[in-house]
């Protein structure tokens, strides 16, 4: 804005915009940004899944403190996991041989 770049370096400022309104006066902007922490997550290890058996599906995510999750699979419908910590373990009982994938991540609070 007006020449300057605002970033995770600079994330606050004030900005006057000359004959910025529609009657032809000055604007004054406040620029306040906030950055979300980059999320990383992942499935971890490798289990074996028996037909009518529990199974663990253990998470590892990072980025936040709780997390609402969709986990997919090839096999059935998506799972949507609300309010969960970074090292949670989802426990199911396939009913076929599945792969299960994470469709996306969002942080609490943001």
């Amino acid at each position: 804005m007006n020449g300057k770049i605002y970033n995770e370096q600079n994330k606050s400022g004030v900005e006057i915009v000359k004959n910025g309104n529609s009657k032809g006066c000055d604007s004054t902007i406040q620029i306040n940004l906030t950055f979300r922490p980059d999320i990383t997550a992942s499935i971890t290890g490798s289990v074996t899944i028996c037909k009518g058996k529990p199974v663990n599906i253990p998470f590892n995510i990072t980025g936040g403190t709780t997390y609402d999750v969709v986990l997919g699979s090839t096999t059935g419908p998506d799972i949507i996991l609300n309010n969960i910590n970074g090292n949670y373990i989802h426990q199911m009982t396939p009913t076929a041989s599945t792969t299960y994938v994470i469709k996306s991540v969002k942080i609490n609070g943001l």
